[in-house]
């Protein structure tokens, strides 16, 4: 019986593709199941938002925007991302920072056609719901709570209907803060905002 051995060039190739197998990327079997905008500017189920978790510091969050993603405006504490999914569809989203890391992330989608006001916002509270489970209700706007990651976060997803054909807004911030109204960033200019043990955060200019 002859041994057959393989060549010594063909072996660090078999590593290289036990590597790839053990890197796939990140997940998206949850977002997958969906069409339309949701997908297109989530993602994958990675984070928070396509990666994203409350504490990470800015160059960690540039590093987790996607293709679609370019970054608007950047200063202290402060980094604004903005993105089109098409010509008809665009999104943005804010993200300050304290000392210890993001704090908030707010997300606006605008829509311009109705077919996509009709359906995103009962997507995305399919979406989140699936991750995260059943909402509370309050005041009209949907929370979920997340506890992984290193700053456990809310979420709260609420519609503005003064826009021609509907304008998502999804906020994600620390849980310990008091439930921010819709537009956070607006509702937070002061320097501080009040935490529910009776601390101030201070917020970066």
């Amino acid at each position: 019986m002859r041994l057959r051995f393989l060549p010594v060039f063909f072996l660090p190739g078999l590593f290289f593709l036990a590597a790839c197998s053990s890197n796939p990327g990140p997940k998206k079997d949850i977002v997958s199941k969906y069409i339309g905008v949701l997908p297109t500017v989530v993602d994958n189920d990675e984070g928070l938002f396509h990666g994203i978790m409350l504490g990470m510091t800015p160059e960690e969050v540039k590093a987790h925007a996607i293709s679609r993603d370019s970054l608007g405006e950047e200063k202290p504490g402060y980094l604004m991302f903005q993105g089109r999914i098409s010509g008809k569809e665009e999104y943005l989203y804010d993200c300050q920072f304290d000392t210890n890391g993001l704090f908030t992330l707010e997300l606006d989608i605008y829509l311009k056609d109705k077919p996509s006001g009709d359906s995103i916002f009962s997507d995305f509270k399919s979406y989140y719901t699936a991750r995260f489970g059943t909402p509370q209700e309050e005041k009209g706007m949907l929370i979920w709570t997340c506890n992984e990651g290193t700053r456990p976060a809310k979420i709260i997803i609420d519609e503005d209907p003064a826009y021609s054909y509907g304008e998502l807004t999804v906020t994600i911030y620390d849980k310990t803060f008091d439930t921010p109204p819709p537009g956070v960033s607006d509702s937070l200019n002061g320097n501080y905002s009040d935490s529910l043990d009776g601390k101030d955060t201070l917020i970066l200019p």
